[in-house]
């Protein structure tokens, strides 16, 4: 049990953080997009220089 487990929660737990992640300048949804891409192009299900010329 953590020492902040005892206390009432009616306030926000949000914080900043000023740390860099892998792929901080993408959106949430190009991140899962490129993971998509990357899967489909892995796998052989897509061509990537076919994907490039359709996007």
């Amino acid at each position: 049990m953590h020492d902040h487990d005892d206390h009432d929660h009616d306030h926000d737990h949000d914080h900043d953080h000023d740390h860099d992640h892998d792929h901080s300048d993408l959106t949430d949804i190009a991140a899962r997009v490129r993971a998509l891409e990357s899967v489909l192009i892995d796998k052989g299900y897509v061509d990537p220089v076919a994907l490039d010329a359709i996007i």
